[in-house]
């Protein structure tokens, strides 16, 4: 069975140590296709993975999917960093046809790690639903209505693009979900993140230190990321990147990370 990698990769840092892992451990995670979600126009999210799969040297395809319905994307924060010129990076255009044609309807299932928006799945699927029964889903989000930090509001994967989520939800049967708190426990004696990289932690300096390039380059988005976030008015002293993708990816292979249970899907009105 394949593995397919849906990133929303060059904002926040938990897509770059998703593709990280799967490069610097192929035998294990086994990535057929990286292919970006919620593009901008410069094609920066599928520039950025295409740079680090070829400091991998692996030999993984690496595509351009769509833009989000809500989104305008002239370029990306890591494009803004210095960390990818995308005219340098070798990656296919035209992902939804290479997705289609070259993956899914070659297999008979596929595991589908949407770690982002749904918007290139549905858009497959829309094209040909008889792929829904091919698809293994594993989605990062969405969350528990009353838990998520903004009461009411859906959590980003499903918001960025809702009528993409909902057709997924009703097409597709085999799906799980991680939610997006079950990322966010903080330690009992602080306010730190269980799950959070933070620039002067020790896993940061790891990576600083590293002589892997992958390795540095995680550690550079990883001060783009914290910049972002102190431009944008979050002046918090302890600025972190939580890793909701890869323990998303993580659970397909190892168990009891988390705890999972069948359960119907109820919708709030911010779906409907």
């Amino acid at each position: 069975m394949v593995n397919i990698y849906d990133l929303d990769a060059g904002k926040d840092v938990d897509d770059t140590c998703v593709a990280a892992m799967a490069v610097l451990n192929p035998a294990k995670y086994k990535p057929s296709l990286f292919i970006s979600s919620d593009e901008s126009k410069t094609y920066g999210r599928a520039a950025f993975l295409a740079k680090i799969v070829r400091y991998s040297k692996e030999n993984i395809p690496v595509a351009a999917g769509l833009p989000s319905p809500v989104h305008n994307y002239q370029n990306t924060l890591v494009e803004r960093a210095g960390l990818v010129n995308p005219k340098k990076e070798y990656f296919i255009t035209n992902g939804i046809d290479y997705l289609m044609d070259k993956i899914i309807d070659s297999q008979e299932q596929v595991n589908y790690f949407s770690l982002g928006a749904l918007t290139n799945l549905a858009t497959i699927l829309k094209i040909n639903p008889e792929l829904a029964n091919k698809i293994n889903l594993i989605q990062m989000g969405p969350s528990l209505d009353s838990i998520y930090r903004k009461p009411g509001s859906p959590e980003y994967n499903a918001r960025i693009d809702i009528p993409s989520f909902m057709y997924v939800m009703n097409t597709v049967e085999n799906k799980k979900f991680i939610m997006s708190h079950a990322a966010s426990q903080k330690y009992e004696t602080s306010n730190k993140q269980k799950l959070g990289v933070y620039t002067k932690g020790p896993v940061a300096i790891a990576l600083k230190e590293s002589k892997n390039k992958i390795h540095n380059l995680f550690y550079q988005h990883l001060l783009a990321w914290e910049e972002y976030l102190h431009n944008k008015g979050d002046m918090k002293k302890q600025v972190c990147s939580i890793m909701y993708d890869p323990l998303t990816t993580l659970t397909h292979f190892h168990n009891n990370l988390v705890d999972f249970a069948e359960s119907e899907l109820i919708y709030n009105n911010a779906l409907l």
